[in-house]
This record gives C-alpha cells, structure tokens and sequence, in this order.
C-alpha cells in the first residue's frame, strides 16, 4: 500500500514537468531605412499572426518569436512606401539586419478651387468697403 502512494505521489509532481513545452525564440534585430534616412514607426510582423513590433526613433527595432515561425515571412511597411515581403530562413543567419524600402508614388487627381462670391467695392463716404455676395 505505501508503495503505492509513493508511485502516486511521484506522478503528481513529475506530470507537470513532462507536460510543458520548452518554446525556443529567434530574435530578429535591424534597421529599416529609405533614401539613407531611418524610418521611425515603421511596422514590422509576421504575415497572418499576431506578432510584430514596430521600429523607434533612430529605425531599429528587435523582434521575439517563436521558432516554430521560422518558416513563415516578416512584412515591413510604413505609410508612403511599399510593402515588402522577407523569408525569416532567409535572415537567420543574419546578426543584424538592414532592410530598405522604397517611397510610393501616390498620383492624385486635379483639384480647381473657385469662389462663389462676387466683389462688389461700394464708397461710402470716405472709404470703400468690400461686400460679398452670394451667385
């Protein structure tokens, strides 16, 4: 019977320590640039997943996840400029990577700006007075 409670017990205290998963993280660090100027605030995160980060005042920015994620791809973007897509096996490797991207062009269309109003300068005694009418 002691026996017994001594198996018990023993697997009571060792089921959570064979339970657990040991996660291993990879941790990305680098520098997002354009035209030779940092670009602060740019975000950058793993495509369909809820881990990213974005970058601080001087562009650079380290990124935690998990290794399970290693095959999946890092999306950088910043207003003004183009997405861009990354391999995480790609950059493994990498101590410290730099990633560039490139300004977009944005065409917008023509605006003409008018007045509905007509001058009309009346004299009144001495001086002349601006009145606006409406068309």
């Amino acid at each position: 019977m002691k026996k017994l409670i001594y198996v018990l017990i023993i697997l009571t205290y060792t089921q959570p320590i064979f339970g657990q998963e040991t996660k291993e993280y990879l941790i990305i660090e680098g520098k997002i640039f354009a035209e030779g100027s940092t670009l602060m605030y740019a975000s950058i995160g793993i495509v369909n997943k809820n881990i990213g980060t974005i970058t601080d005042d001087n562009g650079k920015f380290i990124l935690e996840i998990p290794s399970i994620f290693s095959n999946e791809s890092l999306t950088i973007s910043h207003i003004g400029y183009q997405t861009k897509q990354i391999s995480i096996n790609d950059i493994l490797n990498e101590e410290f990577i730099k990633i560039k991207l490139i300004p977009k062009g944005i065409r917008l269309n023509e605006v003409i700006v008018t007045a509905n109003r007509k001058r009309i300068w009346k004299q009144e005694k001495t001086r002349y007075v601006f009145v606006a009418k409406r068309r």
